[in-house]
């Protein structure tokens, strides 16, 4: 982190000097400043508002498509040009900027923006997740979620609650359990049932016919549980189980995964991963959740579909592993350059970071949304459709990284540096 702060200052400086060179503007309170070198704003859909903590050197406005900003930026705007040579009238001129705004896509995609932040700003009043379900379940939420299995549990115990005697209700109450008879047994584990299981079934029915058949198991699995022995399940019915469910409470210490896609490509819920690099190791549908990197690399390992939910990561480098439908929400982190990595729909919400370059890695649909980032460059990654909303840069840097439709939405870049990066309807 320190050899990035460094490099950082080095590269601040250097451009500050050539700024002060080769402009005449002030340089008071120059260090949170924003300077920017050889990169002009195309087609531009917001004003430069922030001119007072803005250097502009070889970076003008041009074409913009408003009427706002400083004098330079409308007097290259499109309205002003058109008007300054009188070839068309006001009506015709604001006719023309819808054209080209539709033609671009412009209209639809700030349409989506807007809808997006207030469908997230509505999920947050009422409870709902970011795709606007619910955060508690419901017959219907679950089974458009799971599908008609999940459903079919639900509709079990329905009909189970349904079949409990008032001495079974009573028992419920005060202890928090009760013994199920041999025709509600069938119900949840007979052939009809979601929860099948013929030998659970024979098993527990035998303990029926004995007398305090049940109790006395139950009792004797506990005083297991306090010594620390292992319950009755087979191997092969636990592997099995493992399988269905994803890994969960199992920490990764010194395990490296290489050639592991299988292992990666499910469910991973509390379960830290120290000192494991991940090397050739593709994921698909492998979502970690409450579960920390630390010191991870991950080598030639694309991942799709695997998001990290309150999972922070510190020093976990991606090196040449593309990441696609992949958000970052809730999972701060420190150290981990991307590098080689391209990422697609891999939004990072709620997020913050810190000395987490971007190199050689563009992005497409990638936005940052109350997502502070420090000492975090882009550098040679070019993105589209990946604004920055409500997201403050600290000592950040954009050199070598033109951009399309991805407006910064108050997002304000404090001590930072564009350089040769520019930007196209944004």
């Amino acid at each position: 982190m320190q050899l990035a702060a460094s490099l950082s200052k080095l590269l601040r400086d250097a451009t500050t000097l050539l700024a002060v060179t080769m402009s005449n503007q002030s340089i008071s309170n120059l260090h949170n400043k924003t300077i920017r070198i050889a990169s002009p704003r195309f087609f531009s859909i917001l004003p430069d508002d922030d001119t007072q903590n803005t250097m502009n050197l070889l970076s003008p406005s041009i074409l913009s498509l408003h009427n706002d900003g400083g004098s330079m930026e409308r007097k290259l705007s499109i309205s002003e040009l058109l008007g300054a040579f009188k070839l068309i009238n006001e009506q015709d001129q604001n006719a023309l900027l819808e054209l080209i705004s539709e033609a671009s896509g412009l209209t639809e995609a700030i349409q989506q923006i807007h809808k997006k932040l207030e469908m997230e700003n509505n999920n947050m009043r009422h409870g709902k997740g970011i795709d606007g379900q619910p955060l508690y379940f419901t017959k219907q939420n679950v089974s458009e979620l799971y599908g008609k299995i999940e459903s079919d549990k639900i509709d079990t115990f329905e009909k189970l609650y349904k079949t409990l005697s008032k001495p079974q209700i009573g028992e419920m109450n005060a202890t928090g359990y009760t013994v199920l008879s041999k025709r509600q047994l069938r119900l949840i584990y007979g052939q009809r049932s979601p929860y099948y299981h013929p030998v659970a079934l024979k098993r527990l029915s035998k303990l029926l016919d004995q007398n305090d058949g049940i109790q006395k198991s139950l009792e004797s699995e506990m005083k297991k549980l306090a010594k620390s022995e292992k319950f009755g399940l087979q191997k092969e019915e636990l592997h099995r189980r493992q399988k269905r469910f994803g890994i969960s409470l199992s920490p990764f210490l010194l395990s490296p995964f290489i050639l592991a896609s299988g292992a990666l490509s499910q469910p991973v819920l509390l379960s830290p991963v120290i000192l494991s690099p991940i090397v050739l190791s593709p994921a698909i549908l492998g979502p970690f959740i409450l579960s920390p990197w630390i010191f991870n690399p991950v080598i030639l390992s694309p991942r799709i579909l695997a998001p990290f939910i309150l999972s922070p990561f510190i020093f976990s480098p991606l090196v040449l592993s593309p990441v696609a439908l992949h958000p970052f929400i809730l999972s701060p982190g420190i150290f981990n350059p991307l590098i080689l990595s391209p990422l697609s729909l891999s939004p990072f919400i709620l997020s913050p970071q810190v000395a987490t370059p971007l190199i050689l890695s563009p992005m497409i649909l990638n936005p940052l949304i109350l997502n502070p980032m420090a000492l975090s460059p882009l550098v040679f990654s070019p993105f589209i459709l990946s604004p920055l909303v409500y997201s403050p840069q600290y000592l950040f840097a954009l050199v070598f990284s033109p951009y399309l439709l991805s407006p910064i939405i108050e997002s304000k870049l404090i001590n930072s540096t564009v350089i040769m990066s520019p930007s196209i309807l944004s």
